[in-house]
């Protein structure tokens, strides 16, 4: 967790530069918009995609795990907890990355038609299963407490479901065969 010097540092600055009118949490998440964006144009609609499928394979293993608490790095304090559960999802992550990639090379590479919309389609719908992942499995009100709006969006149990098919059929839009 952001100490709270260093983190009402951060919100005090964003309010200035923004001059009131950007919430912190807007800024959060247009942040980790940005860096998807971002991630999208390098990686290449093909890559994107097989790195959100990665997110599903590190979903379903590391809901499953049976030793996920003889893992855990640190769990001192909240803050050393969440850091510690996500390192072990993104070490799920990156080895289903590895594995959709090779599979994706031996069967041919995906033939797409990349466009502004498609690399914002994809980025828009991964920072919400993202965020939505969390919420849901990290308990991300351990390191920033968002505010009751996107608690209605993001924390909602029933809307989990449509989180995860979103980046689906962002995928199934923006690759053509």
């Amino acid at each position: 967790m952001l100490s709270s010097s260093t983190g009402s540092l951060i919100t005090d600055s964003v309010t200035r530069v923004t001059g009131g009118y950007l919430p912190f949490d807007y800024f959060l998440i247009g942040c980790l918009f940005a860096v998807l964006l971002a991630l999208c144009w390098w990686l290449g609609i093909g890559r994107m995609s097989i790195a959100i499928l990665s997110v599903y394979v590190a979903l379903l293993l590391y809901q499953n795990f049976p030793y996920l608490e003889k893992l855990l790095i640190s769990t001192t304090s909240s803050r050393d907890l969440f850091f510690s559960h996500l390192l072990i999802f993104l070490a799920f992550a990156l080895f289903g990355f590895l594995v959709l990639n090779r599979l994706n090379a031996l069967t041919g590479s995906l033939s797409m038609l990349p466009g502004t919309f498609e690399y914002i389609l994809l980025a828009a719908t991964s920072t919400g299963l993202l965020i939505a992942i969390g919420y849901h499995l990290f308990l991300i009100d351990l390191i920033h407490n968002f505010g009751l709006t996107i608690d209605r969006l993001f924390a909602q149990p029933n809307y989990f479901f449509w989180w995860l098919l979103a980046p689906l059929v962002a995928i199934f839009l923006s690759t053509r065969r």
